[in-house]
């Protein structure tokens, strides 16, 4: 989440600032990356790629947003514990903060939280149902939440926001569908014409001006759409979409595999404050739509993801499969992302093969 430069009924902003105005992470470990200063307190045990992940993930959002590199953020990242969290935000009822330029987490890699601070640097205040939609839409951990039933977001749009995150879903949801099918440069006009407390008559006239659509028109369509518009685009992206492209042996046969160690220098996550966690991105390349096998081998707690690149994400499959599971599934054309995760705490072997299927 972020802090809105309004006080909400949710959380009073005054008093995390009260709290967090002395803190000064500076001389807790921290890998310096050229966007964000990654840091966690000692009993904390980073992978050794959660640093440049998060570093990474700026110009990759900042991009998506169509945001001048001049405008990336130079942010810090710092990982700590549930206690360090709670003394400087007065609860615990969220996984990371973002405030002031920097973001505070209870898990080494919260994705989300980059993309408020790469959001805050054109972002001066907005309708924080559009302004957490867009870092849901941005964060891969919630990408399975894009997939399921979409959820009419009218009545977040009219009511006050309920206290808790049940809202993420349905502002992911609408804000992915506005980016893919009219891209960033419109989205952030119309937040940016409404302040943080916008009324639903406020959200609808700036949408009107900015769109030129009826805003429940809109939704309408979002509710029921099932074919991806020849000009959608393909935003937004997880940052997994972004990784190294592993080659097929030949025309028959793709295939990955290696062992899973939280030390390496491309794996993220990390260990303590009960969180014990490790994945790495790979994609591949699909070379025509059809029906393929894919298949996961290794240790007992590995688990993988496969999903689209492609335009139209509110429209497109993930696959999950942990270790000793075959699928066959239909796969578009196109760039894919592959997440592979298990426990940081060991290091695990992971294969995946891909094959496409012949009648």
């Amino acid at each position: 989440m972020s802090v809105p430069p309004l006080c909400s009924s949710r959380l009073v902003a005054s008093l995390i600032f009260a709290l967090c105005v002395a803190c000064d992470d500076s001389e807790l470990p921290t890998v310096e990356g050229q966007h964000i200063d990654y840091r966690w307190e000692p009993q904390l045990t980073p992978c050794g790629g959660a640093g440049a992940a998060l570093d990474e993930a700026v110009p990759w959002f900042g991009a998506q947003l169509g945001l001048a590199e001049s405008r990336y953020p130079k942010s810090s990242y710092s990982w700590i514990s549930d206690n360090t969290f709670e003394e400087r935000h007065g609860t615990l009822d969220y996984e990371g903060i973002a405030y002031r330029g920097r973001a505070d987490g209870r898990s080494p890699n919260i994705i989300h939280e980059i993309a408020h601070l790469v959001d805050g640097r054109w972002r001066r205040q907005g309708p924080r149902f559009f302004v957490e939609g867009l870092a849901v839409a941005l964060d891969p951990r919630h990408s399975a939440d894009l997939l399921s039933p979409r959820i009419d977001p009218t009545p977040y749009i009219d009511g006050p926001l309920p206290d808790d995150l049940s809202y993420y879903s349905a502002a992911g949801s609408i804000v992915t569908y506005l980016l893919g099918r009219f891209g960033p440069g419109r989205f952030r006009e119309f937040t940016e014409k409404l302040s943080t407390r916008a009324s639903g008559e406020e959200i609808r006239a700036a949408f009107a001006a900015v769109y030129d659509e009826d805003l429940d028109d809109l939704i309408a369509d979002f509710l029921v759409a099932s074919e991806c518009p020849e000009d959608a685009l393909p935003l937004p992206q997880p940052l997994s979409c972004g990784a190294p492209r592993v080659p097929w042996i030949d025309a028959e046969r793709w295939a990955y595999a290696r062992p899973i160690r939280c030390e390496d220098d491309d794996v993220l996550g990390g260990h303590g404050n009960d969180r014990d966690s490790a994945s790495i991105y790979r994609t591949i390349e699909i070379p025509e739509d059809g029906d393929y096998t894919i298949a996961l081998y290794g240790d007992r707690d590995v688990r993988l993801t496969l999903g689209s690149c492609g335009p139209c994400p509110w429209l497109n499959e993930l696959h999950s499969l942990n270790d000793g599971q075959r699928e066959e599934v239909w796969l578009p054309a196109g760039l894919h992302m592959i997440v592979l995760s298990t426990k940081a705490t060991s290091i695990a072997l992971a294969g995946v093969t891909v094959t496409p299927v012949h009648e």
